[in-house]
């Protein structure tokens, strides 16, 4: 194989090359405009130095947040070339996920639309930044982001407070900045950090990912490669432009190759159609929910897609069940992949080539990318896993980022002590060097002494001809440790039972991984990237009846406070409203603790009152259930000399027993219901929530 022409090349050194092989040719199509490379390459060089005027210094910290549109590779390539940092914002972010990265980030720049669709975006600025409407532009001084100098707005108006973008474009008109240019360009080198990229924090606060020059442009090359990329390709793309896929991988390898990047602002299945029709596209880059929609899409036989050639195909996030073969044969898109990546190691870390044959391009993985190197490690011992055995997937190499940004504590713990960065990822090995990835070990089951991967339970959920997506958990038991159980989303107008989907699974699983609890569930919460959040999912079954939901596996009790109510994050369709059982806080026809007093969890049974009505009977029904068995007297065993639970109730000790991290009472609080405090936490995946002690 020839060597990667951009091995120590720079962003704009490419971008460069690429104007002076391919100039005339057309390097984006949006639906208003063309740019050449040319194009693409002047206007890049203006922005620079049209920064320069305002005062931009090399390693400066500059935010953008547009949809997709021209002007995000414009004032990407422009940053680059004053040398200073692109912070990529998602387009769907809110007041408190901008306030956070902004703070974060040090960002003293933000570069934003006025609005898309229904996004303002400068009003939700305005709601982080109170003061900016009487704020001198270029001069902003506010205390909740203190090193925020400069608000850039794309829009023509004058918005009080913002920098017009054109008005920075006609500054680098200047012929006196062009020197400061050239000298900044001299500066740059290959291991200089370029671009912070945000991880979507599904258990955590997002975490910027510092990208060099080397992390991103030879992968772009090479994944161009690995695609079989030409000059005469065009590349539809509808991915955001803030992650690794969407606004380095995509667009570095087509502009290395000289091909076309086909634009859209927002998906929309039907336009998507329209455009591999009209534009003739070769290759589409997709995750799964944008698969689906095409597919189902009632007009997608009215559409020429016979140009369809390959590309990267993303379907570990949910996906029905044979969807990666239903688009090779009715898309049809004869080449498709699916890679594996994540932000930290760039898209396409590994990936088959088209040519490969189809049992291995169906499978999410394949070949290591140029740069990098693979290690696939016992999770616990950190040895070498042989082909066949699933271990955690451990990188190196050129691709993987230095750090993360600010946070050197978080950086230490993501590499170990010979410098592999820790995936957090399951991946398995086979004979012929292939690597592929299983499923996340944070979300990998341990069901007994038995690891399972939620991925081979979900996929066997989506084989069922009633299931839409399927996403898989671990909740507590206290004979296995934890169990699957899964939130299930059918398809429109399918009716399939809780039951009939758990048998569904008993008859073609091993028994310990068949899961005990199946909840139908209209979506799940969505991170801004295009994957389900996990630990969120509970929430998409608030408003299902409590009572008819199968109830999760009763763990002994744990110790709470009733004052920590307040603070539990929503986890509503697991509880009870207020006033249901009695013996709880807000009981009214049963004992009520006062604030800060301890309760347990199950209560001791009771008989129903008069002027019980049908919901307290099913409550106390469910203490039943629960509670300790009775001796012939109908009298409820005393606690264990040890423990101090509610007079009545056994609350002998087990490993969920004091999971309450007194450091994070916040979320650990506990509210009456049907689950102990300590199994909602687990269920929830919180970052605050302490393990069950083993």
């Amino acid at each position: 194989m020839p060597p990667n022409p951009y091995g120590d090349a720079t962003l704009p050194t490419l971008l460069n090359d690429a104007a002076d092989r391919f100039g005339p040719r057309e390097a984006v199509v949006f639906p208003d405009r063309r740019l050449t490379y040319r194009d693409l390459c002047r206007e890049g060089e203006r922005l620079a130095r049209g920064l320069l005027a305002p005062g931009v210094i090399p390693a400066e910290k500059i935010a953008l947040w547009l949809p997709n549109r021209p002007a995000w590779l414009v004032v990407q390539h422009a940053v680059a070339r004053v040398g200073a940092v692109l912070v990529a914002l998602h387009a769907r972010y809110r007041a408190h996920e901008l306030e956070y990265i902004l703070r974060q980030s040090d960002a003293t720049t933000i570069v934003l639309a006025d609005h898309a669709g229904p996004v303002d975006f400068l009003e939700i600025l305005g709601g982080v930044l109170p003061t900016l409407r009487e704020a001198e532009p270029g001069a902003l001084a506010d205390q909740r982001l203190p090193r925020l100098r400069r608000v850039i707005c794309l829009d023509d108006d004058v918005h009080p407070g913002t920098l017009r973008f054109r008005d920075v474009v006609d500054a680098g008109d200047d012929p006196g900045l062009q020197p400061i240019l050239a000298a900044r360009r001299a500066c740059l080198t290959p291991d200089l950090v370029f671009a912070l990229l945000y991880t979507s924090g599904t258990t955590a606060f997002p975490k910027g990912a510092m990208i060099t020059h080397r992390n991103a442009v030879p992968h772009g090359f090479a994944s161009g490669e690995r695609l079989r990329l030409a000059p005469e390709d065009r590349v539809l793309h509808t991915l955001p432009f803030s992650g690794t896929w969407g606004g380095l991988v995509i667009p570095l390898m087509t502009f290395s190759h000289g091909a076309t990047l086909i634009l859209t602002e927002t998906f929309d299945p039907l336009a998507v159609l329209h455009l591999i029709e009209r534009e003739r596209v070769t290759v589409w880059n997709a995750v799964d929910a944008m698969l689906t929609a095409v597919l189902d899409h009632p007009d997608l036989e009215r559409f020429d897609r016979s140009s369809l050639r390959t590309g990267g195909l993303a379907m570990t996030g949910g996906g029905r069940h044979g969807l990666f073969d239903e688009v090779v044969r009715r898309l049809p898109m004869p080449g498709a992949v699916q890679p594996y990546g994540m932000t930290e190691v760039n898209a396409l870390a590994l990936c088959p080539s088209p040519d490969d044959p189809i049992e291995l391009r169906r499978q999410a993985g394949g070949r290591p990318a140029e740069g990098l190197t693979v290690r696939v490690v016992d999770p616990e011992t950190g040895a070498d896993q042989p082909p066949g055995r699933p271990g955690e997937l451990r990188l190196r190499g050129t691709l993987v980022t230095p750090g993360y940004y600010g946070k050197p504590d978080e950086t230490q713990a993501a590499f170990d002590a010979e410098g592999w960065f820790r995936t957090g990822d399951l991946a398995v090995t086979d004979a012929h060097g292939h690597v592929f990835f299983r499923g996340r070990i944070r979300e990998t089951l341990r069901i007994g002494h038995f690891m399972v991967a939620p991925a081979q339970i979900e996929v066997l959920l989506m084989s069922h001809p009633a299931v839409a997506q399927a996403f898989v958990v671990g909740v507590p038991d206290g004979r296995l440790g934890e169990v699957a159980a899964a939130f299930v989303i059918p398809q429109a107008g399918a009716q399939v039972s809780e039951d009939e989907l758990i048998e569904h699974c008993r008859r073609r699983l091993a028994s310990f991984k068949a899961p005990r609890h199946v909840w139908l569930v209209p979506d799940v919460p969505r991170t801004p990237g295009p994957h389900g959040d996990k630990g969120r999912a509970c929430g998409t079954t608030r408003s299902r009846d409590w009572r008819r939901r199968p109830s999760v596996p009763r763990r002994r009790s744990g110790r709470a406070t009733a004052t920590d109510r307040d603070r539990l994050p929503a986890v509503g369709h697991l509880l009870p409203p207020d006033g249901g059982h009695p013996g709880y806080p807000g009981d009214r026809g049963g004992r009520r603790l006062r604030p800060g007093h301890p309760w347990r969890w199950p209560p001791a049974p009771r008989r129903p009152r008069a002027g019980d009505g049908p919901g307290r009977w099913a409550h106390a029904a469910v203490a039943g259930r629960c509670a300790a068995p009775a001796d012939a007297r109908g009298v409820a065993h005393r606690p264990h000399r040890h423990s101090r639970g509610v007079r009545g109730v056994p609350a002998r000790r087990s490993h969920a027993a004091g999971a309450l991290d007194p450091r994070a009472r916040s979320p650990a609080g506990a509210v009456p219901g049907r689950v102990a405090p300590a199994d909602v936490l687990h269920l929830l995946g919180s970052q605050h929530a302490a393990r069950p002690r083993r």
